[in-house]
């Protein structure tokens, strides 16, 4: 079945045009349902709304209007992005992707030199912290990075000793890194912040 624009013509009898009538009803149907919760879904409050949106590559940037932004995707070459464009051509926004990627993952713990890791407090990308003697925190990813060419930026906080460094050492690899602390901190919780941006 196909859907036909040209149903029903001025001169069609009903009779006559019922079953284009109804290929045509349950074409619209069929195609509406791409993406969202069907017209005639069992949830009535769910029918029409989006369940996920799958959006055509552009070749490049589109223009937008006073009022109006729009998000978008765009693959040049082998590169896909996901970008938002504010009103009147404003600016471009790379909100995942493209090759300069985002924040691909980040950790907010606090950890205790005596003990490891006391409590995961936010995180996003993260299947594990392991810690070792010598204030060094192995960190695996729960969705490996695309290379290891990603950045980690981050900081402690303890009680005593205030606010100090970490630093990243070997191995760095798509599936995790390796945190060394540093400065002393004694006995007591310690706050461990962490982000890491790529793809």
């Amino acid at each position: 079945m196909v859907y036909k624009s040209t149903i029903p013509l001025a001169s069609d009898k009903l009779s006559i045009s019922q079953g284009d009538l109804y290929e045509n009803f349950t074409q619209l149907g069929t195609i509406f349902a791409v993406d969202h919760a069907a017209l005639d879904d069992g949830t009535v409050g769910d029918r029409g709304k989006h369940d996920q949106a799958a959006l055509l590559h552009k070749a490049a940037d589109p223009s937008t209007a006073a009022g109006e932004g729009t998000i978008y995707t765009v693959k040049d070459g082998a590169v896909e992005s996901l970008r938002w464009r504010k009103e009147s051509d404003g600016t471009v926004y790379e909100l995942a992707g493209g090759t300069g990627g985002g924040v691909f993952a980040f950790c907010n713990f606090t950890y205790n030199p005596a003990g490891g890791v006391q409590t995961i407090n936010k995180q996003k990308n993260i299947a594990s912290i392991t810690f070792s003697a010598g204030g060094i925190i192995d960190i695996a990813f729960t969705t490996n990075a695309s290379d290891e060419y990603y950045i980690v930026t981050g900081g402690i906080y303890h009680a005593t000793a205030g606010y100090t460094s970490i630093a990243t050492s070997s191995p760095m690899a798509v599936g995790g890194f390796r945190l060394v602390m540093t400065g002393a901190f004694g006995v007591g919780l310690t706050r461990v912040m962490f982000a890491v941006f790529g793809e």
